[in-house]
Parts: structure tokens; C-alpha cells; sequence
């Protein structure tokens, strides 16, 4: 309508003389269709119209468990992996060992304990004829329960064994997208607070931050029961910076718990899916929250 109006002032400021009917009539003619226009692109659902920066909405750090060399890294920096492909080997070589000889110490405490058995059970059949004095058998009762215990802590110590050689090889938790890798073939991982051999960002679905006047934010839940309820009430659509309508819809997860005291701003987080890996961290988007349906 811009070019409407500069031409009408071009018009009335020119040499030209229109009679004052003439005038008027320009000017209400013109108004109207400003009002029509601007009538027929709002969208009477209208909630807002925000503006956000793409978040992750989970990551993972890839560690290890034990003090272990890196023999091999299996991804680079922004690879896209698979639940369960396989991303780092550690050197086993100690840990398979270790394994083997947990794997005996089961076997001989195995047998020790068949042999407190058979002798326990020789014992008894000596009690009920009065041929074993009461301190001997006890004493191979007592004998046939430590025996029990020492298998059962030799099997709990092969099962910590058998983890610690499958934790030599880091699988992904889930389907997501690499860091760069922040040690290299060779090295040797020391488990403490900075041990993070990388970090998995899972990618689908995906959060975006809005920022919010905390009085709407008020507003809202006190017209609504729920978060629920207010997803079912209301429409979160997505528009791409190239002017694109993205073709998922979102929900809001949760609003802010703090708020700037210079703005009175505070955040919504809305999470949105994203099967295409089309939103990526730091996207700056634009949205539009509508209602479903006008309410009455």
C-alpha cells in the first residue's frame, strides 16, 4: 500500500486543484482498502509472532570407565552415527586377561565347593550312626557355606570382568551427531571430571528458546490447567529463514524459571521434531503461536 499512498500525495500536493468532495472521497477510498488489506493478512488466531535460536535438547559424553589406552577412534568431528555404531576402541589386552583368569578362579572355587559338599554329605550319614563328633560336622557345614560364598564372589568377580572388556569398546547410545574427538590414537584416558573422550548431540527432536514477556507467560498458565491442555489449544509453527514454513509443528516442554530484571524477559522452550537434521544449534528461526481454534 506504500506506493498507493505516495502516489495520492503526489497527487493532492501537486499544482493540480480537486474540489474538497473530491478529496475526501480519494481519502476514504483509500483508507478502506488499507483496512481490507490489512484484515485479509492478519490471521485472527494469532497469538504471537517470536523469535528463537535452536537448542540441543540432549547430549551425551562418551567416556571411559577405567584407565584405559585409545587404540582406535572410529568418527570425526560433525559425523552423523547410529544407535550402537561403534566409536571408540580401548586397547583390551590387560582386560582380556584379567577375564581369563577370573574365568579359573570359577572353576577351582567350583570345585572347592562339590568338595566341601561331598564331605558334608559323608558326615551325615556318619551323624546318624553317632560316628562323627557334633564339632566336626559342624565345622564341615560351616566349611560347605564358605565354599558357596567364595563361588558365588569368584562368578560376581568374572561378570565385573566380562564389563570391563565390553566397556573397551564405546558404542553410541542413540542416533545424533559427533564433537570432534578431544583425545587422540594413543593416548591414555585417565577417569576424573575431564575424562570426556567426545560428546553425542541427538539431534531429533530438537528445542528452540523463545524469548517472552514473563506477564504473557503468567497470563497463559493461568488460562490454561496444564501444559497439556494449552498444547492441545494452541499451534506452534516453524518459519525457516529463507522465508520457508517448516513442515512439523512444535510443543511447548516448558518456560522459563528465571527471568531478566532489565527486561522482564523470560523463555519458553518449545521442541520440535526433526527427522531431516534441517535445525542445527544456533539457527536463528521465526514462529508464529496460533490457536487451533478461535476461543469463544
Amino acid at each position: 500500500m506504500s506506493y498507493r499512498l505516495q502516489y495520492l500525495c503526489d497527487c493532492m500536493s501537486s499544482r493540480k486543484r480537486f474540489r474538497p468532495w473530491v478529496r475526501s472521497a480519494i481519502l476514504i477510498v483509500f483508507f478502506t482498502m488499507s483496512l481490507v488489506s490489512s484484515q485479509a493478512e492478519d490471521d485472527p488466531r494469532l497469538i504471537a509472532d517470536l523469535e528463537g535460536v535452536v537448542q540441543i535438547a540432549r547430549a551425551f559424553d562418551i567416556s571411559a570407565s577405567s584407565t584405559s589406552k585409545v587404540m582406535r577412534l572410529h568418527f570425526v568431528e560433525g559425523q552423523l552415527v547410529e544407535r550402537g555404531d561403534l566409536l571408540v576402541e580401548f586397547d583390551s589386552t590387560v582386560s582380556k586377561l584379567e577375564a581369563r583368569i577370573t574365568e579359573q578362579k570359577v572353576v577351582r572355587a567350583n570345585v572347592q565347593h562339590l568338595l566341601a559338599l561331598e564331605k558334608l554329605e559323608r558326615l551325615e550319614k556318619l551323624k546318624q550312626k553317632n560316628a562323627v563328633s557334633q564339632a566336626d560336622y559342624l565345622l564341615a557345614v560351616h566349611s560347605a557355606e564358605i565354599a558357596a560364598a567364595d563361588l558365588a564372589l569368584a562368578q560376581i568377580r568374572a561378570e565385573l570382568a566380562e564389563v570391563i572388556l565390553g566397556n573397551q569398546k564405546l558404542h553410541a547410545p542413540f542416533n545424533g551427531q559427533m564433537s570432534a574427538p578431544r583425545v587422540r590414537e594413543g593416548s591414555r584416558v585417565v577417569v576424573d571430571s575431564t575424562s570426556e573422550i567426545a560428546t553425542i548431540f541427538d539431534l531429533n527432536p530438537i528445542n528452540i528458546r523463545f524469548p517472552v514477556a514473563y506477564d504473557r507467560i503468567l497470563s497463559s498458565r493461568r488460562s490454561v490447567a496444564s501444559r497439556e491442555e494449552l498444547n492441545d489449544k494452541i499451534e506452534l509453527t516453524l518459519i525457516m529463514p529463507g522465508g520457508d514454513a517448516y513442515e512439523h509443528t512444535g510443543r511447548l516442554i516448558s518456560n522459563t524459571f528465571g527471568v531478566d530484571t532489565a527486561t522482564s524477559m523470560g523463555s519458553v522452550l518449545v521442541q520440535f521434531p526433526n527427522p531431516d537434521y534441517v535445525l542445527r544449534p544456533g539457527l536463528k528461526v521465526a514462529a508464529k503461536a496460533l490457536w487451533k481454534e478461535l476461543p469463544q
